[in-house]
């Protein structure tokens, strides 16, 4: 099939996209405007090896902000992809010389009802910015561009090892493939005689789409803050938003703009006028959301009674916030700080063990002083363990079998009683 997008390079100047101009960009379920924040302050809050670099961000107050948010509410960040990777991909596709020239992107004559795809700018516009802001250069290659790509290849070992790829005996081998070469830059340096026109990288490409970040302060700080950590990739990368932001704090770049909006809430957020009880479970930069709790609670100067479960590998490593926490059992706003380290000993322990340790009072703690439990971790470990530790307990404490302690988790999920924010 041929190309049905057409680039034409412009030889004037043309006038950049406005800074602030992201109608191209994917922005799932905002109920703000974007905003363009700047770092004020970070804090890199884990250290030693073998835990994730975790770093707490601090921006700048923007007074356009206006938005209102509670406690548990979550920014977009719409990242940029790493300028290295973009530069080599440009240098593999001998466009190193076309990569910063403006362009306009039309539909060929024979385009049919072919159509430009929504997150790519027309005009105004080089390729470097689209693949910089636009592209995903790291999303999953789906079999049909593989299949084009064959039609640019020259050496029939590649072509060999595409077909094999496309092939519907070759599903295994996709998958690892795939797992393996989670970059647009390393699918073709797998195959050094493909040479695919960038109309046709254009057509298949996906958004770059934003990543979600818990707010870790309270809106009444009037200093927004994120927790985040850096994604370590194979064969050397980043997470395509964590290492941006980590360059923009390691550059010590207080000028980067990072736009940012707010996205429509769930309901995992702190609920106005609490006055029950509260269990908050989490591992790792799980705990960013409860941070904003804590701190709403700390200047509104009322707090319920609070329970904290949290978990990560050492205690002295990436135990984060930890001295912020000790802060709070202290002065009486966490009433109870459960902590486990799944590194520190031999026997490995979670939040979950600490939990079954102290069902008896966990028990008594959710059904008669009807505390509310909120759980911020992994989906497929940490909130499925925790669901079935719950269940078990439920079964010990109150005399029950599986089926009735599953009833009763079930019933505080319907009920806002049990609330999860998780990510797979």
């Amino acid at each position: 099939m041929a190309n049905y997008l057409k680039i034409t390079y412009l030889q004037d100047k043309q006038e950049d996209l406005k800074v602030n101009d992201y109608q191209f960009r994917n922005k799932p379920f905002p109920i703000s405007p974007i905003y363009e924040l700047q770092v004020d302050t970070f804090e890199l809050l884990t250290q030693g090896e073998n835990v994730k670099r975790v770093y707490k961000l601090n921006f700048q107050e923007n007074k356009e902000v206006k938005h209102d948010y509670f406690p548990g509410d979550v920014i977009a960040i719409l990242p940029e992809n790493d300028q290295t990777e973009i530069n080599e991909l440009f240098k593999r596709l001998n466009l190193t010389d076309q990569c910063n020239k403006y362009c306009k992107l039309d539909l060929t004559d024979d385009a049919g009802k072919k159509s430009i795809p929504k997150h790519l700018p027309t005009h105004h516009v080089t390729l470097k910015q689209i693949f910089l802001k636009y592209v995903d250069v790291r999303s999953v290659p789906k079999k049909l561009f593989l299949k084009a790509l064959i039609k640019h290849t020259s050496d029939q070992p590649d072509i060999e090892k595409l077909q094999q790829i496309c092939s519907p005996s070759g599903s295994s081998f996709y998958l690892k493939f795939i797992e393996e070469n989670r970059s647009l830059l390393f699918l073709l340096n797998c195959f050094p005689s493909c040479n695919p026109p960038i109309e046709l990288i254009l057509e298949h490409s996906t958004p770059l789409n934003p990543r979600y970040f818990s707010t870790a302060t309270s809106p009444l700080n009037r200093q927004l803050s994120i927790i985040f950590d850096v994604l370590e990739l194979p064969k050397g990368l980043k997470g395509i938003c964590s290492g941006w932001l980590e360059m923009i704090l390691k550059e010590n770049n207080r000028t980067t703009k990072i736009p940012v909006y707010f996205r429509k809430p769930g309901n995992f957020r702190l609920k106005p006028n609490i006055d029950k009880p509260i269990m908050l479970i989490a591992t790792g930069t799980g705990l960013a959301p409860f941070i904003g709790f804590l701190d709403h609670f700390r200047l509104m100067g009322s707090h319920p009674e609070i329970w904290m479960f949290y978990g990560c590998r050492y205690v002295d490593r990436d135990f984060i916030c930890k001295e912020l926490l000790q802060s709070y059992a202290n002065d009486g706003i966490i009433k109870c700080l459960f902590t486990s380290f799944s590194r520190d000993n031999e026997q490995k322990e979670y939040v979950q063990h600490k939990i079954l340790k102290n069902k008896e009072v966990v028990i008594d703690f959710i059904t008669n002083k009807e505390a509310t439990i909120y759980v911020c971790g992994d989906q497929k470990t940490m909130v499925k363990d925790v669901k079935e530790t719950l269940v078990n307990c439920f079964m010990d404490c109150k005399n029950v079998d599986r089926t009735d302690a599953e009833r009763v988790l079930s019933d505080l999920v319907q009920n806002g009683k049990f609330l999860v924010d998780t990510w797979s």
